[in-house]
């Protein structure tokens, strides 16, 4: 799983206890909000925006993703399943404020913070 803010990680590994890893998994971040998994590219952006955000999903799938958006305190506002490349969400309605995505493309979940300004 990735949480922005320019964090890069390669691998992330989940242990149930010491040398018992329960879930693994390899990432990267690239330039531009541009989050990857395997040959799946997750696009979200802009970020900061002004209440719309446009989520893309690109690569070598041809799953569809799922959508949940939620606020600093764990409130969903926006969730929507079975999108097939990408969308655009308006969030205009909601506070200004610091917002997670979270996009959901079989077994890969991406998560990223933005910013409602």
């Amino acid at each position: 799983m990735i949480i922005g803010g320019g964090f890069y990680i390669s691998y992330l590994a989940s242990y149930k206890s010491i040398g018992e890893p329960i879930y693994t998994d390899n990432f990267e971040k690239r330039k531009n909000d541009i989050l990857k998994s395997n040959s799946i590219n997750v696009d979200i952006y802009p970020n900061p925006n002004k209440g719309y955000i446009e989520i893309k999903l690109s690569g070598n799938t041809d799953d569809y993703f799922s959508l949940d958006i939620t606020d600093i305190k764990g409130n969903i506002i926006y969730k929507k399943n079975n999108i097939k490349s990408n969308c655009i969400v308006d969030i205009s309605t909601q506070p200004k404020g610091i917002y997670f995505i979270k996009a959901s493309v079989g077994y890969d979940v991406f998560i990223r913070k933005i910013i409602y300004q």
